[in-house]
């Protein structure tokens, strides 16, 4: 708790979902299903979700020893919301098979929980759990679907998997294996006009049908061979 217009209010954390859930029922408004709270974070859409999240993660509470005052961080997204990426997760309304669906990832969370779905058993009241109030303005009309529970399906545990022998190992390595043939590399433009380095335009043998593939290698002038490459 902290007191009346104390301007370092943190996020009200450490409840459960029923406690999110009755609260938002007090107060006349409802814990986001998991599609809104995906579309109000912007994660829905995929130019907003592409070009926007890595900013908005650099500029939240993430990989942090413990939550912030709200609005401390300058994580807004697209639609101008604040701290939906991390600092305290945020309960949604629907179930799952061993709980119920969280968002937004935590305080000591990596960044990439902020576009993930997680499942916290109902009654977890760890620190870092939090909620956000929504007011639909026509509840009715939003399809049942919306309510419904989600179902999580469990990934493949590989510390379990038995290793296969060396004959369908080599049967596996050999998918990934391609025949080895000329480049038959081609330098088909030099420029040497920028001060700090010489571009070249190289085309090569594709590993497929006829075509050349083209490469645009950058050698800086204020350094000493053999270079070290990085490819991007």
């Amino acid at each position: 708790m902290y007191p009346s217009g104390h301007f370092l209010q943190k996020a009200v954390s450490g409840g459960s979902w029923y406690e999110a859930a009755a609260y938002a029922l007090f107060a006349g408004k409802d814990l986001p299903t998991v599609e809104h709270w995906g579309t109000g974070a912007g994660l829905s859409y995929f130019y907003i979700s592409y070009y926007l999240s890595s900013s908005v993660i650099k500029s939240s509470n993430f990989n942090g020893e413990e939550a912030v005052p709200v609005g401390e961080n300058n994580g807004m997204n697209a639609f101008g919301t604040y701290d939906m990426a991390g600092n305290v997760r945020e309960w949604c309304w629907n179930e799952t098979q061993s709980g119920h669906i969280i968002r937004g990832g935590g305080w000591d969370d990596a960044g990439y929980m902020y576009s993930n779905r997680s499942q916290v058993p109902s009654f977890d009241r760890s620190s870092k759990n939090g909620f956000r109030c929504v007011q639909y303005i026509e509840k009715q009309e939003i399809p049942e679907e919306a309510f419904e529970p989600v179902e999580f399906i469990a990934s493949r545990d590989y510390y379990a998997e038995e290793p296969v022998n060396e004959n369908i190992f080599n049967v596996y390595k050999n998918q990934f294996l391609y025949d080895i043939a000329a480049l038959d590399a081609v330098i088909e433009e030099r420029d040497e006009g920028p001060e700090d380095w010489i571009r070249e335009k190289i085309t090569f043998n594709a590993a497929y049908d006829d075509e050349r593939v083209i490469a645009y290698l950058y050698l800086p002038r204020n350094g000493t061979p053999p270079f070290q490459t990085m490819v991007f």
